[in-house]
């Protein structure tokens, strides 16, 4: 599931919302505490809002991490440098990590080069991971309304059953959990906003009646949650309202860490 769930991570990111990507059946979510803020004094600030739920910058610079440590991993079966996901404005911390990676060429790159791939990085991450939050919160907003539920004992079991058919002993999954930066917690919230997109889907589908009913419910439930989403400025997300997606378009983050292993 680990490769499933980066391949499934980076279409739903580029979706527009919700339930574009479950009616295509991409479902994913975020970590459990995704709303909890600790740290420095900076990491209380809101960065974006679904209804009169806040997104925090701690949330988010937590998942920015998450989420370049499984890309890089999956792309090249390592665990990514520390620091590869550093604030700007000079990106020292990422110029510094980036010459930590072997490439294939043999060739290094300028410090200028480097900066630039940095900066991308940086911008790329921020928008995918921050889509990411978003979703998490449409996600458990939209199954109370429906009233969907999945109690603790079925994640449980599932939980248990998901575990033991990936990894055959705790201490491969383990490693699993260390390389990309993720935690139990982590994996028992992406399970369980799995499983309340099943629910969710079958009612709407139920509901529908016909596809051709169920693409109009799916595009009116998208548009209502659009409406309720706003970024703050210096923050965009294509599930925000007013987002402009010719805005400073940059390459995926995952393209980005392949372009730093292959040394451009």
């Amino acid at each position: 599931m680990s490769k499933r769930f980066s391949q499934q991570r980076r279409h739903a990111v580029s979706a527009h919302g919700l339930f574009v990507f479950v009616a295509l059946a991409i479902s994913f979510t975020v970590l459990a505490c995704a709303l909890c803020a600790c740290g420095s004094s900076s990491d209380g600030k809101v960065v974006a809002t679904v209804g009169k739920r806040a997104i925090t910058q701690g949330a988010l610079s937590s998942w920015m991490a998450t989420t370049v440590g499984g890309d890089y991993r999956e792309l090249n079966s390592e665990t990514s440098p520390e620091g590869l996901v550093a604030d700007p404005p000079d990106y020292s911390r990422c110029i510094a990590a980036a010459k930590q990676i072997p490439t294939a060429s043999g060739k290094k790159p300028s410090d200028s080069q480097l900066a630039l791939k940095c900066r991308e990085l940086y911008t790329a991450v921020k928008e995918e991971s921050l889509s990411f939050l978003i979703v998490e919160i449409w996600a458990s907003e939209q199954a109370a309304e429906h009233g969907q539920h999945v109690s603790g004992a079925e994640l449980n079991r599932a939980f248990q059953r998901y575990r033991t058919e990936q990894w055959p002993s705790p201490a491969q999954f383990k490693s699993y959990l260390t390389e990309r930066h993720r935690s139990v917690s982590d994996e028992r919230a992406l399970l369980k906003r799995n499983l309340l997109t099943e629910k969710i889907l079958g009612k709407l589908k139920a509901q529908a009646g016909s596809q051709q009913a169920f693409v109009k419910l799916v595009k009116a439930e998208d548009a209502k949650w659009t409406s309720r989403t706003h970024c703050k400025p210096g923050y965009r997300a294509q599930q925000c309202e007013g987002y402009a997606s010719t805005a400073g378009v940059t390459p995926s983050a995952a393209v980005l860490v392949e372009q730093l292993k292959a040394g451009g």
